[in-house]
Parts: C-alpha cells; sequence; structure tokens
C-alpha cells in the first residue's frame, strides 16, 4: 500500500504469521519538482512504482525463504536495484521491438 507519505506491505510468513513493514516514504515528485511536469510525471510514477514493487518482492522472498530472524538477508542494495531494473526493462524494449519489427515485416510483404 502506497500512502502519499509512507509505503507498507504486509506478508504472511510460512507458518501463518503476517509481517508488516511500514517506511516513510517521500515521492519523487515532491523531491524533484521537475518530475511534476505532464511527461515526465508518467515517467516518474511508472519507475517509482517499479523500485516499489520490487522493493516488496525482495521483502516477501527474504520472509518466505527465512524460518527465523538469524536467517534473515540484507534488502536489495540501490545499485543491484538499478541493474534488476534496467535489464528488466532493457529486455522489455528488446522483445517489444523485435517483435515489432518481425511483425513489420512479415505484414509488410
Amino acid at each position: 500500500m502506497r500512502t502519499p507519505n509512507a509505503v507498507a506491505v504486509a506478508v504472511r510468513t510460512p507458518d501463518g504469521g503476517i509481517v508488516v513493514q511500514k517506511k516513510p516514504y517521500l515521492g519523487w515528485q515532491k523531491r524533484f519538482p521537475f518530475f511534476k511536469w505532464p511527461m515526465l510525471r508518467g515517467v516518474a510514477s511508472l519507475f517509482e512504482s517499479l523500485v516499489l514493487g520490487i522493493r516488496a518482492l525482495v521483502f516477501s522472498a527474504n520472509e518466505a525463504l527465512a524460518e527465523d530472524e538469524a536467517d534473515k538477508q540484507e534488502e536489495l542494495s540501490p545499485l543491484a536495484l538499478f541493474l534488476t531494473i534496467s535489464a528488466s526493462l532493457g529486455m522489455a524494449i528488446l522483445l517489444f521491438s523485435s517483435c515489432l519489427s518481425g511483425w513489420l515485416i512479415f505484414c509488410g510483404s
């Protein structure tokens, strides 16, 4: 769940309990006013959602795999998060462009 000032993630653990992670959150539009411009607002929201989603997935995976407090791993580093998002977007763009060019070649002949 995302509010203007906080983010919360709730995860069910293997033993049936629920773990809630709450963090204060200051969005990119509040930190950098130029992200309020119309075209940049959508791009900023997309990347913000991607980052928050990946962090939630990492938290969920760590909770699912950890049987006790000693086994919990550290959160994904910002560099690893950046590389994960960059690689996934790169693969998505490559897949989209190759499918589009194949479709255009097939339909154009």
